[in-house]
């Protein structure tokens, strides 16, 4: 089950136009009731051809706490061998999410994820509420700064326009 799910995020990181891919392993959150977790060793080589083509494309990965919640799992998606190797491959773009449908779950665990960013060898991180903080201004000031930031950025490399935009302060209800 595990050796077919990574083929399918090798295609998926191949192909499809995406920044950044989000619960790499996700699989295990399902199948650990069932078949138990995975084995890092044993999947390694297919786990390093998915990395490796996601740093080629300019395609990050998440550091997702839910997993951290979840009965029978209580680790991050991706695990820290993961992150690990993404990192020692060459891999920069990281985001931390937590999977989020209330405002009280925004950021659970975000200093676990940091600590683990950290030990992986990633030392730069941006602090959009400290930023905030630090000028006196809103964090949404902050935001579209960096949007219009990376949005001068792509439009330099030639990259698509997105079609949506969603913001996670926009979408998730209080």
């Amino acid at each position: 089950i595990y050796q077919n799910y990574f083929e399918e995020v090798y295609e998926l990181v191949s192909q499809a136009d995406i920044d950044v891919i989000a619960h790499l392993d996700l699989i295990k959150r399902y199948a650990t009731e069932s078949v138990g977790n995975y084995t890092f060793d044993k999947y390694k080589a297919i786990i390093e051809k998915i990395l490796l083509k996601a740093i080629e494309r300019g395609i990050g990965i998440e550091i997702n706490t839910s997993g951290l919640s979840k009965s029978g799992l209580k680790e991050t998606f991706p695990s820290m061998a993961v992150l690990r190797l993404y990192r020692a491959l060459g891999g920069e773009i990281l985001t931390i999410g937590s999977d989020s449908y209330q405002a009280k779950t925004v950021g659970f665990n975000q200093e676990i994820a940091l600590k683990m960013a950290k030990e992986a060898g990633f030392d730069k991180v941006v602090f959009i509420i400290k930023k905030a903080i630090e000028e006196g201004v809103e964090a949404s000031v902050i935001s579209e700064r960096y949007i219009a930031e990376c949005k001068k950025d792509m439009d330099a490399m030639n990259v698509r326009p997105a079609t949506t935009h969603p913001l996670a302060t926009q979408e998730i209800c209080g």
